[in-house]
């Protein structure tokens, strides 16, 4: 995580920081990075090619505000989109959950409610992506409320 963030400060972003080994990096300066702008980076630096979702301090408040069930008490999952799907695809998506589980698409984010930490869901990342014809990365609720703790609270 440190090359990481080494390639952002190289790139002339200030107060970076990266959060776990997940690939989640925070800019916090005035400099504002654009999606395609951080996949330059990511793509000059390491060489490969990688799909950038980018949010504000807002939309990631804004994230945790439509979480549609008690984090606390669950194993909740949300997938980043960089584009809203259509009303077609998230009623599609949202009927495939397989009981007990529940998707909920909301704006630019899929919400997925898992029973038990540690059982595998039966919803697959690659399936959200299919249904909705996006490139998608999914983030436990708790690593986005850490980041949003750690880095963004104001």
């Amino acid at each position: 995580m440190n090359d990481l963030r080494a390639a952002f400060e190289d790139a002339e972003y200030s107060e970076v920081a990266t959060h776990l080994a997940s690939g989640n990096v925070v800019v916090t300066s005035a400099k504002k990075p654009a999606g395609h702008i951080v996949s330059a980076v990511v793509a000059d630096r390491f060489g490969f090619e990688s799909e950038a979702f980018v949010r504000s301090r807002s939309e990631v408040r804004s994230v945790l505000d439509r979480v549609p069930w008690d984090p606390s008490a669950e194993t909740i999952e949300v997938s980043f989109l960089n584009t809203m799907p259509s009303e077609h695809a998230a009623a599609k998506l949202e009927a495939m959950a397989i009981a007990p589980e529940e998707i909920v698409v909301s704006e630019r984010e899929v919400f997925l409610r898992r029973v038990g930490g540690g059982v595998a869901s039966f919803h697959k990342e690659a399936t959200t992506a299919k249904i909705l014809g996006a490139t998608t990365t999914r983030r436990g609720i708790r690593t986005v409320q850490g980041i949003y703790d750690r880095f963004l609270e104001e």
